[in-house]
C-alpha cells in the first residue's frame, strides 16, 4: 500500500502535464518570434550593406572618370564642334546625357595607356547610367552603350564651378548652344580650345528613392583656367 502510493506521488497528474505542454508552446513561441525578428534584421541590414556597398562603387567610378578628364574637344553626330565637358541642366531629349566629357583611358597590366573616349552618365528610369562611346568623335544617329550602374535613384544634379567661383547649372554657361557645324578634312588636327573649357570643380548629387542624398564635390585638374 505505501509503494503504490509513492508511486502515485511521485508522477505528473494530468493537470500539471497541460501546465507544462502549455508553458513551453509559450517559450516556443516567443523563441520563434525572437528567432524571426533575428533573421528579418539581419536580411534588412544585408540588404542596406549592399544597397550602400553600390552606391560607394558607383560614387567611386563616376568620381575616378571625372578625375581623367581631358581637354580635347571632339565633334557630336551633327558634325558640331562639342567642348571636352557638356552639362546640360534639364536633358530635352529620352536618354539624353546629363554630362559628358573626354576621359584618358585605362592601363593595363603592362602599364600600356589605351586611347582616350567619351564617357558620361544618365539617369534613365530610376536608373543611373554609364554611357560610352565607341570614339571621340560620334558618328551620325550614333549611340552610346550604357551601362546601369544603381537603381533606385529619383534624381541626378550636377553643377559646375567655373574660374570666379559662380556655380552654374549647365556647362558651358547657361545651356549656351554649341558652335555651328565647321568643315573639316580628313586628318585634320582636333580643334584647338579656349582656355577655361572646363570647370574648376563639377558637383554631383545624387538622391535616392528612399529620400537619402549623396553630394560629391570633385575638383578637375586643369580646370579655372582663365
Amino acid at each position: 500500500m505505501r509503494h503504490a502510493c509513492a508511486r502515485r506521488l511521485a508522477g505528473f497528474t494530468l493537470i500539471e502535464m497541460l501546465i507544462a505542454i502549455a508553458i513551453f508552446g509559450i517559450m516556443a513561441g516567443f523563441g520563434y518570434r525572437v528567432l524571426d525578428t533575428v533573421l528579418v534584421t539581419r536580411d534588412r541590414v544585408g540588404d542596406e550593406y549592399r544597397r550602400w556597398r553600390d552606391v560607394a562603387r558607383v560614387v567611386g567610378a563616376l568620381e575616378r572618370d571625372l578625375e581623367a578628364i581631358r581637354l580635347r574637344p571632339v565633334r557630336d553626330a551633327a558634325d558640331r564642334v562639342a567642348p571636352p565637358l557638356v552639362g546640360i541642366e534639364r536633358p530635352a531629349r529620352a536618354g539624353e546625357a546629363a554630362i559628358a566629357f573626354t576621359r584618358e583611358g585605362d592601363r593595363d597590366e603592362w602599364g600600356n595607356l589605351s586611347a582616350p573616349r567619351r564617357t558620361g552618365y544618365r539617369l534613365s528610369n530610376a536608373t543611373l547610367e554609364r554611357l560610352t562611346w565607341q570614339g571621340l568623335d560620334a558618328a551620325p544617329r550614333s549611340e552610346p552603350s550604357a551601362v546601369a550602374m544603381l537603381s533606385g535613384v529619383k534624381a541626378l544634379q550636377v553643377r559646375y564651378r567655373n574660374a570666379a567661383g559662380q556655380w552654374l547649372p549647365a556647362w558651358p554657361g547657361q545651356t549656351a548652344p554649341p558652335p555651328a557645324a565647321e568643315p573639316r578634312a580628313p586628318g585634320d588636327a582636333p580643334v584647338a580650345v579656349a582656355a577655361g573649357a572646363l570647370p574648376a570643380a563639377v558637383e554631383v548629387t545624387i538622391e535616392l528613392a528612399t529620400g537619402e542624398r549623396i553630394l560629391r564635390l570633385i575638383p578637375l585638374s586643369g580646370g579655372g583656367r582663365s
